[in-house]
């Protein structure tokens, strides 16, 4: 049944790649504001960013001189940089490059007293234009849902979860779970090689590649996903192993969130089984 009545809205017509390939580039000069000035935290959870009712925000970014929010909403197409002494300013996507909103952010919290100097030179040209305005508000929305199943599946959990958070160097929106155990014969301190984890995301590809809902697990498990999996979902195993939905076909089943819902805690069960 499908596809008018999905709750997911359809990523295939009009400029929708092009809107992903801006919100990417818009996502790394936040992603760089917040990673720079936060002070460090273990799996790199100080340089993502958050999904807010309208687009995507760093967050309050502290400095000597007071915090510094940068949000982008998707819906009317602007990037407003806010300060805690009241101070704002706000630019519209649609003829601003990322390059070009580095620059803007960096000599507009000069003025206000603040050192952020972002090297536009690490960030592209591509602008958002008129035209896939309503391409980024779509495909913000998928986000937007993914985000709220990922946060409902974060709730359910007693184990240490990290934020449900979009990494702006690959545009993905991801829940890190940790199991508790380490991964023998490695540095603990190298919390990225020594935890055990498993990370369940959703990706709206790159270039010509489809979007995409994913379920890693780490270290690699002989025994995961050990299910039958569903219709709906495969096992990946080029550039990357583990279990994959294609967003295209969750689109088309008749409860996509209560479907993806149940793989997520059947996947969860089973790595925690495979993996201790």
């Amino acid at each position: 049944m499908e596809t008018n009545t999905s709750p997911l809205p359809g990523l295939d017509q009009g400029q929708w790649q092009h809107a992903r390939a801006a919100m990417h580039g818009y996502s790394r000069v936040l992603g760089a504001l917040r990673s720079e000035h936060s002070p460090r935290q273990k799996h790199w959870w100080h340089a993502s960013l958050s999904v807010h009712t309208r687009g995507l925000t760093t967050g309050p970014v502290h400095t000597t001189a007071g915090a510094l929010e940068l949000r982008l909403d998707f819906l009317d197409g602007h990037a407003a940089l806010l300060d805690s002494q009241g101070r704002a300013e706000r630019w519209y996507l649609t003829a601003l490059s990322p390059a070009k909103l580095a620059t803007l952010v960096s000599s507009t919290t000069a003025e206000w007293g603040k050192t952020v100097d972002l090297d536009a030179g690490r960030f592209g040209e591509i602008q958002l234009g008129e035209g896939a305005l309503r391409d980024a508000r779509a495909l913000f929305s998928a986000i937007l849902w993914f985000d709220g199943l990922l946060k409902a599946f974060k709730a359910r959990q007693k184990q240490e979860t990290s934020p449900v958070q979009l990494w702006p160097h690959h545009f993905d929106l991801a829940l890190l779970y940790l199991t508790g155990r380490q991964v023998p014969d490695h540095d603990p301190v190298d919390e990225e090689s020594a935890d055990e984890q498993l990370n369940f995301g959703f990706s709206p590809g790159s270039g010509d590649e489809r979007p995409y809902f994913y379920a890693t697990c780490y270290p690699p498990a002989d025994d995961f996903p050990g299910i039958e999996l569903p219709v709906f979902a495969g096992w990946n195993h080029e550039g990357w192993q583990g279990v994959r939905v294609d967003y295209d076909g969750l689109r088309r089943i008749a409860d996509p969130y209560g479907s993806l819902f149940e793989l997520l805690e059947m996947l969860r069960s089973q790595a925690e089984t495979a993996l201790g």
